[in-house]
């Protein structure tokens, strides 16, 4: 699977952690919405798709098995993001 597109959609200041939301495209055929760009002492990172369950819990929907397939949305996703907040006027 190749990431085709990655668009992201930056929150306003306020939103502790939560920098931005990310939607990747794969193959120009299939859309993954809600990707998190989270950011703490350690740096960003990016958080999978998730909802919470009845109990309070946080669930991944989405979960890469392959770790060179999460390095990759991981690497891509910041990547996107970076070149976002960089651009003028963002």
């Amino acid at each position: 699977m190749k990431i085709t597109e990655v668009r992201i959609h930056r929150m306003p200041s306020g939103h502790g952690a939560l920098r931005a939301f990310a939607s990747i495209t794969l193959d120009e055929a299939l859309v993954i919405h809600d990707f998190r760009v989270l950011e703490n002492a350690r740096g960003l990172f990016v958080g999978m798709p998730c909802r919470k369950t009845k109990q309070g819990d946080w669930q991944d929907i989405v979960f890469a098995i392959s770790t060179p397939l999460a390095d990759e949305l991981q690497q891509t996703i910041l990547r996107a993001y970076r070149d976002e907040v960089a651009r003028p006027g963002a």
